[in-house]
């Protein structure tokens, strides 16, 4: 975590401020494409269909939160 607090401290105010937009900008521009392409749409499913979507393609085994949660 210290040199990561030494580089924004060698960033003066009006001096670095141009390279920290570019920073921030790179990182929404990088998150936003993370959520689109690996995220999957979860709008107008049920949760068995969703948790059938997120279980790997050859396994029968239950979720991990299916342990902990009784069904009747």
């Amino acid at each position: 975590l210290k040199p990561l607090q030494d580089a924004f401290d060698a960033l003066y105010p009006g001096k670095g401020q141009c390279f920290l937009f570019l920073l921030y900008a790179t990182l929404c521009v990088t998150s936003i494409t993370f959520v689109h392409l690996c995220v999957p749409e979860t709008k107008g499913r049920s949760l068995e269909e969703i948790d059938q979507m997120l279980r790997p393609r050859n396994s029968t085994a239950p979720l991990a939160l299916e342990e902990w949660v009784e069904v009747d």
